[in-house]
């Protein structure tokens, strides 16, 4: 992403977080009125902050109770081309996560699929297929690899490779603050990956 668009994103982003939800959509609808992926990439963002806010707000167990009783999205059990979608993993800004199995080549991997609110917005869609082909492209050991992207029912998904282990909400979760050590190890590492990202204009 060039540096004037980012510069864009951020000052949208800045301007319509002080706003309430209504003056919000108002605000985007006119200051993207030509440009609807800078919307998108705006409201993604903000997105991001509410479900942050909330997560921060709830105590700890009432947030575990609330990830072990959701009940498990429409894709577990089904089968896709040579993939078995086994079981829900968690959601993010554009899409859910499931553990699933390749049959052909005998492996765990990610499935994940784009969301249902953003599966009829081709914008979303394209944005999503473009970051998944993007980061195909990266060869990095902090970062996961992109195994193959396609379409199914008409919702768009990827299939990466999948890292065991827990998320690091999880292990915030069960064990509470990480030790400064092991904080600054994980954070030189995510570093250390978007510095490659970056370096492929990424």
């Amino acid at each position: 992403m060039k540096r004037e668009r980012w510069e864009k994103i951020e000052s949208l982003y800045h301007a319509a977080s002080e706003k309430s939800d209504h003056a919000r959509r108002a605000f985007l609808e006119e200051a993207c009125s030509e440009d609807p992926e800078l919307r998108l990439e705006v409201e993604l963002l903000l997105d991001q902050d509410d479900q942050l806010e909330t997560f921060l707000e709830l105590p700890a167990l009432q947030v575990a109770a609330q990830t072990l009783a959701s009940e498990e999205p429409s894709w577990t059990g089904k089968r896709i081309r040579t993939y078995q979608i086994l079981s829900f993993l968690g959601r993010g800004g554009m899409g859910e996560v499931y553990l699933a199995h390749d049959e052909k080549l005998d492996r765990k991997v990610a499935f994940k699929f784009l969301c249902d609110r953003m599966r009829l917005d081709r914008v979303a869609r394209q944005r999503f297929l473009r970051e998944a082909k993007s980061a195909a492209a990266l060869d990095h050991p902090f970062i996961c690899k992109i195994y193959e992207i396609g379409e199914v029912d008409g919702t768009a998904f990827i299939v990466m490779e999948y890292v065991q282990g827990e998320t690091l909400a999880e292990v915030l979760l069960r064990k509470g603050s990480l030790p400064l050590k092991t904080a600054l190890k994980l954070m030189a590492e995510v570093a250390e990956a978007l510095e490659f990202a970056h370096q492929h204009r990424i």
